[in-house]
């Protein structure tokens, strides 16, 4: 693998309370690490606040932009942006 990326596994309750499944994809080790996670940051059943980039085709699922941990911290960045700038440290591809 080039890039590996991590990814969030979570169930959230649909508008009728039913869980559904859904996937949000993270940055690779290097940009998790410099956002400030750690091997423990989620643990299973954890509730948190996410804030992602939805996909396109509606699917259960998102690139992460920012989470909010039940004791108020927030890590990454709920706008989208660097704080350097909107194109500091991307890349696409």
């Amino acid at each position: 693998m080039d890039h590996p990326h991590a990814w969030i596994m979570l169930t959230v309750a649909n508008a009728e309370g039913k869980p559904e499944p859904w996937a949000i994809e993270l940055n690779g080790p290097s940009g998790l690490v410099r956002q400030g996670w750690k091997p423990k940051t989620l643990t299973p059943g954890m509730p948190i606040t996410l804030t992602i980039h939805p996909l396109k085709d509606g699917t259960h699922g998102g690139q992460f932009l920012a989470v909010t941990l039940p004791d108020g911290t927030l890590i990454g960045n709920p706008n989208g942006r660097d704080p350097a700038g909107p194109a500091a440290g991307r890349r696409h591809g």
